[in-house]
């Protein structure tokens, strides 16, 4: 696969890589696998935290948002739903500003 950011959503491919997830692709629908620690160069192994707490200072959330699966191709998480007709999935909720819980949810599609 290739490059992959650090503390993105990403979901398994077929090929047995990751990509970074993306709402408004319905294949994405069931295969998020959770949040990456850190970037991975293409061909490389990336840690992937699938559920629990992942703390990163340039974090940014507010305190309490609910976080989910993004609406476009870089894997970077939202405190904003995707807009219909993407799916929609919540990837965990924001402790504080620079720390998260990862508590991925089932998928709904957004009518």
């Amino acid at each position: 696969g290739g490059a992959i950011g650090g503390q993105r959503v990403v979901v398994s491919v077929n090929d047995g890589t990751v990509a970074h997830a993306d709402a408004s692709d319905a294949n994405h629908a069931h295969r998020v696998l959770g949040v990456t620690k850190t970037s991975a160069g293409a061909s490389s192994s990336v840690r992937v935290v699938r559920s629990g707490i992942l703390e990163e200072p340039s974090f940014a959330f507010t305190p309490g948002a609910v976080l989910f699966v993004p609406n476009g191709g870089a894997g970077v998480m939202t405190e904003t739903p995707p807009p219909a007709p993407n799916f929609h999935q919540i990837i965990g909720h924001a402790m504080t500003a620079t720390k998260i819980f990862i508590d991925i949810k089932t998928p709904t599609k957004r009518n």
